[in-house]
């Protein structure tokens, strides 16, 4: 029974990875966020001044970085590497789940995660939420495994993960000290040992050091990235919806079920659950993408239900698994590939990559562009400094005077801004999805 569910998670994991490359390879454009964290990559490469952009965390450009050296700009490479990281989830929440209870209970909690819908199209596109859940479920079990071995070998590995995942987003800290701090506290595991998870800033410092002499700043990232949560409003009903859509009711039912079957509000994948659905509940951003930990995490509750609990016969026992997995596959499945294929279609033939191009043939590398969207992919394509011109603002007043700004993208052509006038339609670039107008002066 062993080997068959260490087959059937090698399985999985293969079955990720080639599910995670088809798409990030069928979709041509770069995405937003994308666009950003590879303009950094691009930046310590080729010292492009124009995407001297810092204020992003750095470790998935760093990877990307570290690609371009071996093989140049090359965005395959970088698809071919990130879709590594679905199957690794799938892989250590098999492991942790597995850890905690058994193998079977580990394989569902698996199954359940390659399911979700907004998991895997987030796998998909080159943003830091899936590779940040990762090292967070890596670091948890790292951390587990300590705990019971008492073992400062696997506390440091365990900090260093959490200084990893850092990196890949601030927010980590948050979540992971919530969730080791209840755990440790509930079931009174705290001792010295726990110093050595301190080895996170072993990754940590290197990376203040180097942003006190970019920026003079050491705490640059943090400031501009805390500040949004800070200052943004926070709307917990919209965020309750945004989870109720990223997941079902079945799915939550499951959730509810997991946790009547583990009866243990010690567990730690019900205080991890909890703890990342309450966070991402007190969040000013309403983005499916920070509901991937309580996600994951709800998925290791769900898919530890004890039938015995349910009295459902043992003899039942697949069937019930089987049809679980079949009404989550019907609900999540399709909603992901109609999806895929929508933003696969839209990027085809890219109207941002083609005036990105254009943009590098026929202007200055001093120039400056406004654009009225997409401002990032765009900077990211033309190797031009782009500003966003959202709104009329007195320091684009001051930029648009310069003789370095003569173009300006639009995405509607009733659009009415000043900084309009004085500028001629030149082109506009079209995909199938999109026009955008190009004015120059």
């Amino acid at each position: 029974m062993v080997q068959k569910e260490k087959l059937a998670i090698g399985v999985l994991c293969i079955v990720a990875f080639l599910i995670a490359l088809y798409f990030l390879l069928s979709y041509q454009e770069i995405a937003w966020d994308s666009a950003q964290y590879l303009k950094i990559a691009e930046y310590w490469y080729n010292g492009n001044p124009v995407f001297k952009d810092l204020i992003f965390p750095p470790l998935l450009s760093f990877f990307e970085y570290l690609i371009f050296l071996v093989f140049g700009v090359n965005i395959v490479v970088v698809k071919l590497f990130y879709a590594i990281f679905l199957p690794l989830l799938i892989l250590f929440v098999y492991k942790l789940v597995s850890f905690l209870q058994n193998k079977k209970a580990g394989l569902i909690a698996s199954c359940l995660v390659l399911l979700s819908h907004v998991i895997m199209f987030w796998s998909t596109r080159l943003y830091t939420d899936t590779p940040l859940i990762f090292l967070l479920v890596l670091g948890t079990y790292l951390f587990l495994v300590a705990v019971k071995k008492n073992s400062k070998k696997y506390y440091i590995l365990s900090g260093v993960v959490f200084g990893l995942s850092f990196l890949m987003k601030p927010v980590s800290i948050v979540l992971s000290l919530g969730i080791i701090g209840f755990y440790l506290i509930l079931n009174k595991k705290v001792n010295v040992k726990i110093l050595f998870l301190l080895s996170g800033l072993i990754v940590l410092i290197p990376w203040l050091i180097y942003m006190q002499i970019e920026t003079n700043d050491a705490f640059y990232v943090l400031k501009g990235h805390y500040s949004g949560f800070v200052d943004s409003e926070r709307n917990i009903v919209r965020n309750a919806n945004v989870f109720l859509s990223s997941t079902n009711i079945f799915w939550i039912a499951l959730v509810i079920l997991g946790i009547y079957s583990i009866k243990n509000i010690k567990d730690l994948r019900i205080i991890a659950f909890v703890f990342s659905l309450f966070l991402f509940l007190l969040m000013p951003f309403g983005d499916e993408r920070y509901a991937i930990p309580p996600i994951v995490f709800g998925c290791m509750v769900a898919g530890s239900i004890k039938l015995q609990n349910l009295k459902i016969s043992l003899k039942y026992s697949k069937l019930f698994f089987l049809l679980i997995l079949f009404i989550i596959a019907f609900l999540n499945l399709p909603r992901f590939v109609f999806r895929e294929f929508i933003f696969i279609h839209c990027s085809k033939d890219s109207a941002l990559e083609s005036i990105g191009e254009f943009l590098q043939k026929n202007s200055k590398e001093d120039s400056i562009i406004f654009a009225e969207n997409y401002w990032a992919q765009i900077e990211f394509y033309s190797k031009r400094d782009v500003y966003a011109m959202i709104e009329e603002a007195t320091w684009l007043d001051d930029i648009i005077e310069q003789e370095k700004t003569n173009y300006i993208v639009i995405i509607d052509k009733e659009t009415k801004i000043k900084y309009l006038s004085g500028f001629n339609l030149i082109k506009d670039f079209k995909d199938n999805c999109r026009t955008l107008y190009l004015y120059g002066r």
